[in-house]
């Protein structure tokens, strides 16, 4: 795995002045940025060995700069890196750019999200591009979730409920039905925990799991998160007050939180 070093390296001649960090705090000493600048470089010239680890740990050793005055110098180097041949190294490059979730990085995440081979590759993909919360992913989710792997979906259903725009979750509600109906229970419970989409054909999937007796603990806890605020109907208020006495010391306070937060009645 071969790169231009020079080139890359090149990128990083930034003058002094333009050393601010990002956490708002006055310019950095001249020093420190120069000593920040030599550590990128060392990491950049150990990402051209053969060795598959050696590059791995170079990008890892990356992850520490990604909010310092080179971030845009790192974020350039994490979208190289997500073109490595090891899976391993790609993993580590996407869990880069999550750390400062730079425009600049959407078109090759986009392209991943769409494209990228391996699995488990793709699920850090769409868990990266979901940090965005942005409308105009939208269809890569969409077409995330029609995957036969289970962890794409998840994945593809956590970005959907990332997305900041309510009318782009509103027209993806037969999706999120079908996610908490999923044939695994990871699907189910990451749209559980990630639902905050307010809607009457959501609070019957929601209910569903509440009143279903063979629900497990995880599930009736994610579905109890998630029915907080919904005006109650009969049934499912009756099946709250049973789980006042449920033995999950979890489950009770879950129950009586939605009880004492449930709307008045107009």
């Amino acid at each position: 795995m071969r790169v231009n070093i020079r080139k890359l390296i090149n990128t990083l001649s930034i003058p002094a002045l333009l050393f601010t960090l990002t956490c708002g705090k006055s310019l950095a000493p001249f020093s420190d940025a120069e000593k920040i600048k030599g550590e990128i470089t060392a990491a950049v010239h150990r990402y051209s060995s053969d060795n598959w680890e050696e590059r791995e740990r170079a990008v890892v050793r990356m992850h520490r700069y990604a909010d310092s005055a080179f971030a845009v110098n790192v974020t350039l180097f994490f979208i190289k890196a997500t073109e490595d041949r090891q899976p391993a190294v790609r993993i580590k490059a996407l869990q880069g750019l999550r750390i400062r979730k730079d425009p600049a990085a959407l078109k090759r995440l986009r392209e991943m999200a769409r494209h990228e081979p391996r699995t488990n590759v793709r699920w850090h993909t769409l868990l990266a591009l979901g940090d965005y919360g942005l409308p105009e992913n939208e269809e890569f989710f969409i077409e995330g979730f029609k995957s036969r792997d289970w962890i794409i979906r998840e994945a593809s259903v956590i970005g959907i409920l990332s997305i900041i725009d309510m009318e782009t979750q509103k027209r993806n509600i037969p999706l999120l039905k079908n996610a908490m109906n999923d044939s695994i229970l990871s699907v189910r419970l990451a749209t559980l925990n990630h639902l905050k989409l307010k809607d009457d054909l959501l609070y019957v999937e929601i209910a569903k799991v509440i009143n279903n007796r063979k629900s497990g603990r995880s599930l009736m806890k994610a579905a109890l998160n998630a029915i907080r605020g919904y005006r109650l109907d009969l049934k499912t208020r009756e099946r709250l007050i049973s789980l006042l006495t449920h033995y999950d010391r979890d489950i009770r306070i879950s129950a009586f939180r939605v009880l004492r937060e449930e709307p008045e009645q107009l």
